[in-house]
């Protein structure tokens, strides 16, 4: 049986993104479709999905389509989010910047002239721009993207919702870190500075936002 109310929550996330017009009969008033629901949970399941906590989780969603947006966090401030990215960029328009990542106690070099590290919100945005992909938003995760790398590095890279990053910039160098656009740090590095990133513990919950990737619109608009 699973008691996981977590994975249990994950289940119902995805059906409910996967099922938007029994989500939109059901707030028009289409009770009896609760049922259809609690029905799709135990078939994704295999009926395994503990029926009180099903019960209780779909019950408290209301399935009115609230989703979590979980954002970056910098150093573990949590009073510092950023719902789409965080951009450690160059200042010096005529030097490449210096950067040294680590994720799970592996260490990469990188020359460009910056970095964003991304949400699956924000994938659409920045991270795109610099040829990123289009990360569906119900998959928690964090998006590395280089901005014009000078040395060989993959378009991206994307890693899961427990990773932790860890970015090292050698000093002598002029950078500044933004979030979500806004320039919060500024530094001209008399020694090697050192920041750590992760998905936060804490989450905004969105109303009438789906999962489903709108590629049709939004790719039709950047490609006419």
């Amino acid at each position: 049986q699973i008691d996981d109310d977590d994975e249990i929550e994950r289940i119902i996330d995805q059906i409910i993104s996967e099922h938007p017009d029994q989500v939109s009969a059901y707030k028009g008033g289409k009770d009896k479709l609760f049922g259809f629901f609690v029905g799709q949970i135990m078939k994704a399941t295999q009926g395994k999905a503990n029926p009180a906590s099903a019960n209780k989780i779909l019950k408290d969603k209301n399935v009115d389509n609230i989703k979590k947006r979980t954002p970056i966090i910098q150093n573990q401030d949590e009073n510092l989010p950023a719902f789409n990215e965080i951009v450690i960029i160059k200042n010096s328009p005529t030097r490449i910047l210096d950067i040294e990542i680590e994720v799970y106690d592996q260490n990469v070099k990188l020359r460009a002239d910056g970095i964003i590290i991304s949400t699956s919100l924000g994938s659409t945005a920045y991270n795109y721009s610099a040829g990123g992909p289009i990360v569906q938003t119900s998959l928690e995760s964090i998006i590395i993207t280089p901005i014009s790398p000078f040395t060989k590095f993959p378009r991206s890279i994307v890693v899961d919702s427990s990773s932790e990053l860890k970015i090292n910039i050698p000093k002598k160098q002029h950078y500044s870190i933004q979030f979500d656009g806004v320039e919060e740090y500024l530094s001209d590095t008399k020694s090697d500075e050192k920041f750590n990133y992760k998905l936060s513990s804490r989450n905004l919950k969105v109303l009438e936002e789906l999962d489903i990737p709108k590629l049709d619109l939004f790719l039709n608009q950047i490609l006419r």
